[in-house]
């Protein structure tokens, strides 16, 4: 029997409003949480492009492919900027 390929995990979030602009990728050995629609990201505290704001997912996108002897899973996240206060947060 033939030894299963690795799986490498990606997460790719675009800036705001954007569909080809990545802010960031991550790279894991194990699958992300889920994300949906109407989810927040909170990237106050990020040190990445998006630092300082709050951001609601409006589409989400698997792609799945084999090569490079690993099969690949990538989430990608589109968003757009969310204004909310503090207490939104319980803060």
């Amino acid at each position: 029997m033939e030894k299963p390929l690795p799986v490498e995990y990606m997460l790719e979030v675009y800036m705001p409003g954007e569909m080809h602009t990545v802010a960031f990728t991550k790279t894991a050995q194990a699958p992300f949480q889920p994300f949906a629609v109407g989810d927040l990201i909170d990237c106050r505290n990020w040190d990445v492009g998006l630092a300082g704001r709050i951001l609601r997912v409006t589409q989400v996108v698997h792609y799945v492919w084999e090569g490079g002897g690993r099969i690949a899973h990538k989430i990608g996240v589109l968003t757009r900027d969310e204004e909310l206060s503090p207490k939104a947060f319980g803060l």
